[in-house]
């Protein structure tokens, strides 16, 4: 949102409501979206990106008798359980509503495909899996590894399994005792107003209090800029994926971009990115019960397969960073999604 700017091709449009909006408001929104777009002229197809939004693209669709695609980048249920966050019902309601109420819905995985087809009930024939694409060129800068640096970069979740990297990393430290760890995106503050960014910053703080060791070797670095976080990338070892569930991958694909063997789990589309063995290794989830669990005991062998054999896992980037530019490219999504919009077309003539 914030690198795209309004032109002949992309029109601003108004915000909506402030805040966690009701449904009413949506419903608002909607027609008031609407109005606001009746003067663009003619279109083929709305394609919403956001579950908030797809009321008010369902009544412009259906104001101007186009197809409505919706793409579904995560599903509020049943994913938000699996790293032990709350379903809410209304929430869970306006999603199937939303998914139901398409024409054709997008999942950037075959993995959400599947969620979609076989936990919200959506038609086969209306699902098509569409894999993100990105820019491959700000991650272009050669390697210039700085020790046995290993870099996660993801948000302060719990989704992204960072108590199961901390514990991971204090056994690979004991292993290899000048290793480090930078976590890009996630910078530790307890005293937060969010309660959540402060029960979780303190469990983390004293994991690391905990593993003495690991804590002379972690830095947070906060969040940091595309350019920033490639810089960073070309002075690390390996990379990090350890969340519990992702519906995508795009931290893994930037780390393949930068030349790095990524370590993952084998969970959603981090799956489907990683080529285990090839560019990287996966490792376990268990599922068995919510919330699931990263296991530390993989994840901690798979970092140090790594770092003990760095030939290979040189390999494994160089590996990486071509599929990435090959399978990951713009474009690629580009085509998938006109086709997407092509047999939506047909399948109302």
């Amino acid at each position: 949102m914030h690198r795209v700017r309004p032109s002949d091709a992309v029109l601003a449009m108004p915000s909506g409501p402030a805040g966690l909006p009701s449904r009413d408001q949506l419903d608002a929104y909607g027609a008031e979206l609407a109005d606001h777009v009746a003067g663009i002229g003619a279109f083929d197809v709305v394609h919403a990106h956001d579950l908030w939004l797809a009321p008010a693209a369902r009544a412009i669709a259906a104001r101007f008798d186009v197809p409505l695609v919706l793409t579904a980048h995560l599903l509020h249920a049943p994913h938000r359980a699996w790293w032990g966050a709350a379903i809410d019902p209304a929430l869970a309601a306006l999603e199937r509503d939303a998914l139901h109420g398409a024409d054709a819905v997008i999942a950037v995985s075959r993995s959400m495909a599947e969620a979609v087809r076989t936990v919200h009930d959506v038609r086969p024939d209306r699902v098509h899996a569409v894999i993100n694409g990105f820019d491959p060129a700000p991650f272009s800068a050669p390697a210039a590894p700085e020790g046995d640096r290993v870099v996660f970069a993801g948000r302060l979740d719990r989704q992204k399994g960072l108590t199961a990297l901390i514990e991971a990393m204090a056994r690979v430290v004991r292993v290899h005792p000048e290793a480090e760890l930078v976590l890009a995106g996630v910078a530790l503050d307890p005293a937060s107003d969010d309660p959540y960014e402060a029960d979780l910053s303190t469990e983390l703080g004293n994991l690391l209090a905990h593993f003495a060791e690991l804590g002379a070797r972690t830095r947070f670095a906060g969040h940091l800029s595309r350019p920033a976080l490639a810089a960073l990338y070309a002075t690390a070892r390996v990379a990090v994926v350890p969340s519990v569930y992702e519906p995508c991958g795009y931290a893994a694909m930037e780390a393949m971009a930068a030349g790095l063997p990524v370590v993952a789990t084998d969970a959603g589309g981090l799956a489907e990115v990683v080529v285990p063995g090839e560019t990287g290794l996966l490792t376990p989830v268990d599922r068995r019960s919510e919330p699931h669990q990263v296991q530390v005991a993989p994840l901690a062998d798979a970092i140090l397969e790594l770092l003990d054999h760095p030939e290979r896992a040189a390999a494994m980037g160089a590996a990486g960073r071509d599929r990435a530019a090959r399978a990951f490219g713009r474009r690629a999504m580009a085509r998938a999604t006109r086709e997407v919009y092509a047999a939506t077309l047909g399948a109302r003539r």
